[in-house]
């Protein structure tokens, strides 16, 4: 009889060290986890959040109160242990599933008594805003400046929403621009003014297309009769002017003759030779796009100086320039004669690289 309740009493206790081994009651994770959502409608995000006062609160649970404060620390230290994931975190919409996978490290789950290492969580989206949509193009000027090829573009925003005031335009391209062109104008914006202001765009982004610039000239065909006859009547004018001034210097003559020495065939001025310089581009260096050249030709007789003893009769050659012409959309010229420049290029090899 003895030997029986000896043999009762130890299995009570082998059963009591297997409890007391066991740790007590299991953690089940998914009592202190949840999923929530933020934003509007068509972009939002998930989240995972769990309730690490709650899970101290367990882990306390039948604790001495001199071991509270450890635990409380442990709860801190998991929440960096748990990792957690999704199927499809961003651009969610009302309606939508998600799959969110919480996991800690196999070694803490034993640790810390839990169910189990992985939790699944099937989540249904719900509670984001429906934002309104609204025309973010609606007050938008895109304003030309300059001349083609080389205009600029900018964006004014007239819009008087408290949502449009605070988004952003960007131009895919802003600069060296021509008539026909088209460029993309794209709005950005945050999602947290969204959900300030509950305003969502209609379209993100709008093309415009480059027109009604006044263009550089850039052929011969660019230039109209009456523009050239216009050029022709005011270089012969200068020309004639210089001659009768007797200030003309031709390269042959080396630019350094008294003009009282020299005399010019006055009577036998003829243009030798008209070109069109056309830039590369304002990164080359030019603050010039085009210049149009008309060369004349004529000839001079020198008296005895202390360059020549005897009388020397050759050419002179002069040619006038006349910088940034332009045509309108009509095909009308325009011309600063007044900005003409006396120049000594001869052919267009005398040019610098950027034309």
């Amino acid at each position: 009889m003895k030997k029986k309740l000896f043999a009762i009493f130890l299995l009570s206790l082998t059963l009591v060290l297997l409890l007391v081994s066991c740790g007590g009651t299991k953690i089940d994770l998914k009592d202190y986890v949840s999923v929530t959502f933020s934003g509007v409608d068509g972009r939002g995000t998930a989240q995972v959040d769990i309730d690490y006062k709650s899970l101290a609160d367990t882990m306390n649970k039948d604790k001495k109160s001199d071991e509270m404060v450890s635990n409380i620390v442990d709860a801190v230290y998991l929440s960096t242990r748990i990792a957690y994931s999704f199927d499809k975190s961003a651009g969610l919409s009302n309606g939508d599933r998600v799959v969110a996978t919480i996991s800690i490290p196999e070694s803490l789950m034993k640790t810390y008594n839990f169910k189990s290492a992985t939790l699944e969580l099937k989540v249904k989206v719900d509670g984001l805003k429906i934002p309104e949509k609204l025309d973010a193009f609606a007050d938008v000027n895109v304003h030309f400046s300059g001349c083609s090829p080389y205009a600029t573009a900018s964006v004014e925003n007239n819009s008087d929403n408290e949502f449009l005031k605070r988004v952003t335009y960007q131009i895919d391209k802003e600069t060296n621009l021509r008539n026909g062109d088209t460029i993309l104008v794209t709005v950005t914006y945050t999602d947290d003014l969204i959900d300030q202001y509950g305003y969502i765009p209609e379209i993100e982004t709008k093309e415009f297309e480059v027109s009604g610039l006044d263009s550089y000239i850039e052929s011969y065909d660019d230039l109209s009769d009456s523009c050239r006859a216009d050029i022709y009547s005011d270089s012969k004018d200068r020309v004639d002017a210089l001659i009768a001034g007797k200030s003309m210097i031709g390269k042959n003559f080396g630019g350094s003759t008294v003009p009282d020495q020299y005399d010019v065939d006055s009577e036998n001025v003829k243009i030798m030779s008209e070109y069109l310089l056309v830039s590369k581009g304002p990164d080359f260096g030019s603050k010039f796009f085009d210049i149009y050249v008309v060369a004349y030709k004529t000839t001079g007789t020198i008296k005895p100086n202390q360059l020549f003893d005897k009388v020397y009769r050759g050419d002179i050659i002069v040619a006038v320039s006349y910088y940034n012409l332009t045509k309108d959309a009509d095909g009308n010229n325009t011309v600063d004669l007044a900005d003409a420049q006396y120049t000594y290029f001869e052919s267009e090899d005398d040019t610098y690289n950027y034309w």
